[in-house]
């Protein structure tokens, strides 16, 4: 095995180029002030963990995404959902998960 690159002209095969997709923040925001929560579809983890921290700093509050599977017109979708974290959670970080030590 070569431990150089291969180069090869253009002319010699087809090419196709790959295509980014952007994360739809505007979007997401308004489903957001809605009070609803989004999935996005085919997306890697670590774009799915900048998007949750982009979106943390637009909102002003803790968004949170989870790796989901999506059932829609008989098709199974993989990708993550984005949800803000409800702030009913008055707990300190000592009380939580607690309940499994109190026996």
């Amino acid at each position: 095995m070569s431990k150089e690159h291969k180069a090869i002209p253009l002319n010699q095969g087809f090419i196709v180029r790959k295509v980014y997709k952007r994360v739809p923040y505007g979007e997401i925001t308004k489903e957001f002030k809605q009070g609803r929560g989004i999935f996005i579809e085919a997306i890697k983890r670590q774009t799915a963990s900048y998007a949750a921290k982009k979106l943390t700093k637009m909102m002003g509050r803790k968004v949170v995404q989870h790796p989901a599977f999506l059932k829609l017109k008989g098709e199974v979708l993989d990708g993550y959902t984005f949800e803000l974290e409800e702030t009913e959670r008055s707990l300190s970080s000592r009380q939580k998960n607690t309940s499994a030590f109190s026996r």
